[in-house]
């Protein structure tokens, strides 16, 4: 395993992918050496995304580690990181790259909400990450996305190129339901909102924000004692602001996101933004709480048990007043769960990996 860390990691973490892999490479790329490669892809025919993730101790780790082992398979993740290639000694046998989300498709919809200088800028990126995923999936043995609507749209952006759908999973053991004899209505206090994700994440940041300017205000008119917790690395400075509405509590990076999720009546996902399947969804209904998601979160999902859409203020009032009622929100909690079971239980999701590696379960 090699990869690149934006931060330190602990021993812990080191020995948990330890236990797991042969070979464990972990790259420091603090922000300000992802600033300066993305400043110096400007004057490249690369993409920024590609510059800001280059790492010469990873390339050189790759180089070693092809030139002394024949490798079967080589799992690529995401299109930055598919300049690693390039370092191989010897090529593997199978080369798959999981692109996750059609990353141009995200740029183009950043620069759809922007404009001027930043507008050319994301359109730019677009540009050159579409000739980068052509690229991919002319050279590589297969290419994996994380839903069918992802991988339906890189067919349409690239012709005559194929790609295989592969979800997420979730940890089913780890995202359970709160350890409680039976259903908790915590509704007495107010409703208790929960959003989950990293906040200095653009479609993260841009949808709170959008909620607590646009949707917060209209929903404590009914309900004054409604409260939302932001958790999450990273808050940016536009998050941390956000605590300055009433009701609202940013907490930032914790431990373990449970408690947070069982303390919560339900969780939101207010995305304008959004591409592949949003990991804080399918998280919150493997614990049995039901999600307020918008158009753009819920793409891609394929059990719609516990999840209500919600895009305008006033679907956003209306679903809030549905899950009002104890006994839908329980029902919603259990089905989202049994479908959580059923259909992203991580050994069913990755089996088919196994099929595109050719190698034996």
């Amino acid at each position: 395993l090699g990869c690149v860390a934006d931060e330190p990691h602990s021993m812990e973490q080191s020995d948990a992918l330890s236990s797991l892999c042969e070979s464990v490479s972990i790259h420091r790329l603090p922000r300000w050496s992802r600033f300066r490669g993305a400043l110096g892809s400007l004057l490249s025919t690369s993409s920024i995304t590609e510059g800001a993730f280059y790492q010469s101790g990873l390339a050189r780790q790759t180089r070693q580690w092809t030139r002394e082992h024949e490798m079967a398979a080589a799992v690529i993740f995401c299109s930055s990181m598919y300049q690693y290639t390039h370092c191989f000694t010897n090529r593997p046998r199978r080369v798959v790259v999981d692109l996750v989300d059609v990353d141009s498709q995200k740029w183009d919809d950043y620069a759809d909400y922007t404009s001027g200088p930043k507008q050319w800028l994301y359109r730019r990126e677009s540009k050159r990450i579409e000739k980068l995923e052509s690229k991919i999936a002319s050279e590589s043995d297969a290419v994996v996305l994380v839903s069918e609507h992802e991988s339906e749209l890189f067919g349409k952006r690239h012709t005559g190129f194929q790609s295989i759908p592969l979800s997420n999973g979730v940890d089913l053991d780890f995202f359970h339901p709160r350890e409680t004899l039976g259903f908790v209505d915590t509704l007495s206090g107010g409703p208790r909102l929960v959003f989950v994700g990293v906040l200095d994440y653009h479609p993260n940041v841009q949808g709170l924000v959008w909620f607590c300017e646009k949707v917060l205000p209209t929903l404590r008119e009914t309900y004054s004692n409604l409260s939302l917790d932001i958790v999450g690395r990273n808050p940016n400075i536009h998050v941390q602001r956000l605590s300055e509405f009433e009701g609202v509590r940013v907490v930032g990076e914790v431990a373990d996101v449970r408690p947070y999720i069982h303390a919560a009546d339900i969780a939101i996902a207010p995305l304008l933004i959004a591409r592949g399947i949003q990991n804080k969804v399918l998280e919150a209904l493997a614990c049995e709480c039901p999600v307020i998601a918008s158009s753009a979160a819920a793409t891609g999902i394929e059990s719609t048990h516990g999840l209500f859409i919600a895009d305008s203020v006033t679907e956003w009032s209306a679903q809030l007043n549905r899950l009002q009622n104890a006994e839908v929100r329980k029902q919603a909690g259990r089905a989202a769960r049994q479908n959580m079971e059923r259909l992203y239980s991580w050994d069913a999701r990755l089996t088919p990996m196994l099929d595109l590696l050719q190698i034996p379960a």
